[in-house]
């Protein structure tokens, strides 16, 4: 099942609304463990329910996800952030170097050092608002997904966030 089109709109734009049963898949790909992702995204919830925002959970890695009420990653390992999960909208980036993980909401880094495990997607899809096995169903909205083949270096990921912050309104 897909998501829906949203007839509401967040700085002029339009966006995708996901109620736990949908997810947007790739075809399979392949891409090492250094990579950066960037999500814009709005929970419909605060739970405790493993809810995936961008990824390919349970089988591989990496992944940005929600559960215990606090953002988290997964790379062969699970961090946990500092930063609670609300129902406002968030741009959320996270940058897988090889040897470590961060991820960051809103700029603001949630995540430092975190042990990035080993994984990356070796002939698996890509989704966006659900699990491989359509067992982690995001609740909530995702305006946009980026991802990046590469560690981007914190210019990089600095520059891309900004895009999105104005793109989709966030105030600095």
């Amino acid at each position: 099942m897909r998501p829906t089109l949203s007839s509401a709109t967040r700085n002029g734009k339009k966006y995708l609304e996901f109620l736990g049963g949908q997810k947007l898949s790739s075809a399979n790909i392949t891409i090492a463990q250094t990579l950066t992702m960037f999500a814009v995204a709005r929970s419909g919830e605060v739970s405790n329910t493993n809810r995936q925002v961008v990824g390919n959970a349970p089988n591989v890695a990496p992944v940005i996800y929600m559960s215990g009420g606090a953002w988290r990653q997964y790379a062969g390992a699970e961090v946990t952030s500092s930063k609670s999960i609300d129902t406002d909208w968030h741009y959320i980036s996270a940058v897988y170097n090889g040897s470590s993980s961060t991820m960051f909401v809103d700029g603001f880094p949630v995540i430092t050092s975190g042990n990035p495990g080993s994984t990356g997607w070796s002939n698996a899809a890509f989704n966006i608002g659900n699990s491989s096995d359509n067992g982690f169903g995001w609740i909530g909205d995702i305006g946009e997904v980026m991802l990046f083949s590469k560690a981007l270096t914190d210019a990089e990921r600095q520059h891309t966030e900004k895009y999105l912050a104005r793109k989709w309104g966030f105030t600095p």
